[in-house]
Formats: C-alpha cells, structure tokens, sequence
C-alpha cells in the first residue's frame, strides 16, 4: 500500500471515529450512491453504519476503501427523532463484529442475521439476497431469495468483489418472514 493511500484511509477512518463519538448522522457517499447512518463500528477495512431512513433500518457494512465522501447530513434533527421515537437512541453496533477482514466480517454478520444483502464493486447490478451457506478463503456461497420470494440455486461470490453489505432492514427482515422454508440441502445445480 502507498504512502499516500494509508494516509487517506487514516483520514477517513479518524472521521469515522470522530463522528461515531459524538453520534453524528453522517452521509458516506460511494460510487453508486450514498449511506444516511450513523458510523457504530470502525474496522481496517470495513465500517458499520446503523442507517437512517430516517428510523432505523438495519445495517450496512461499507468498505472504507471505496468512501469518496463522508459528510455530516443536512438535516440530522429529523434523524435523531427517528431513532429516539423508535427507542434506538444512542445508536449502537453490534457486539464483537470483526471489521478488519471481509471473511470475518461476513461470517459475524451470518452469525446475527439470517439474511444478508450484497452489493458489489463495480457493478450496476441490484441488491442480491440470501442466506450465507459457506464462508472460507475468500468465497461466499449464498442461497439466494428472490423478491418473490423463492429461493434459488447457490451463486458463489469473491469476498474481495463485495461494496458493501446490508444486515437487519425492514426489507431484508420482510423477505424474511414471507419466504418459504429454505432447502435443506442446497445444491449448486438447482433451479
């Protein structure tokens, strides 16, 4: 890594920091869109951020190398608000998550929630759904669920091609609940 690039990324993760202290609602903009939260974990390589929308909507873990742009959000009266009427006041993370590595930050996340959604780096491509089947040297299996629901073959994916990754939201938790019961032996070669 060069000189200047670990600077810039000591940079951005004292931001999050700073803004994690003071419970700040920050917009981390990346190349596709941008994050509304507030930063609740700070890793090596990834951070955690309790969204705002302006309630709150689960997690999403945004790759600190891929962050272009953090700001503190324009309106962060109506956030607090949010998070207070919902009982979410302070916003907190989620206990021993490792944010140092893509592997383990996935497999923490696959622990807590029984569904993961996954964006990629560049890739204009939706949010892809599913229940973690496997996590080692740098693979993902995932048993992925439609918006239908249904669910699909596994699709196997390169942790090192992940942008970020969204945990605990009212959509995921939604597919959740309306999704019939998932196989029990999922075979790659399915249908």
């Amino acid at each position: 890594m060069s000189k200047h690039r670990a600077e810039r990324l000591a940079r951005i993760r004292a931001k999050l920091e700073s803004a994690m202290a003071q419970h700040t609602c920050l917009e981390l903009d990346m190349p596709d869109e941008a994050v509304t939260g507030y930063c609740v974990g700070v890793g090596r390589r990834w951070c955690l951020v309790q969204t705002s929308a302006p309630w709150p909507d689960g997690y999403v873990a945004v790759r600190i190398a891929d962050l272009e742009r953090i700001r503190h959000h324009q309106y962060p009266t109506i956030h607090r608000f949010g998070f207070e009427h919902e009982g979410a006041w302070p916003p907190s993370g989620l206990d021993g998550l490792d944010l140092d590595t893509t592997e383990t930050l996935v497999a923490g996340l696959a622990e807590r929630y029984p569904l993961l959604g996954l964006e990629l780096r560049d890739s204009d491509d939706q949010l892809f759904v599913g229940a973690p089947v496997l996590v080692a040297q740098g693979t993902l299996m995932l048993q992925e669920l439609t918006p239908s629901p249904t669910w699909e073959a596994l699709s196997t994916w390169r942790l090192g091609d992940l942008a970020r990754i969204t945990v605990g939201g009212r959509y995921q938790d939604l597919l959740d609940l309306a999704a019939p019961e998932r196989p029990a032996d999922p075979s790659p070669f399915a249908d």
